[in-house]
């Protein structure tokens, strides 16, 4: 992998932070980064309100 590869998380659970989507997506945005990944999280609930 280069290292300018990014990884985009979209989150879309309207439980937002709180949600497992986001738990797991954080574990894996983690193991990801050990990569050297760089990671972008969005919720696509807040993205919809505005």
């Amino acid at each position: 992998m280069n290292k300018d590869d990014n990884v985009l998380l979209l989150v879309g659970s309207p439980k937002g932070s709180s949600s497992s989507s986001t738990s797991l997506g954080n574990y894996l945005t983690l193991r990801l980064e050990e990569f050297g990944l760089s990671i972008e999280k969005e919720y696509i609930y807040k993205l919809r309100k505005k």
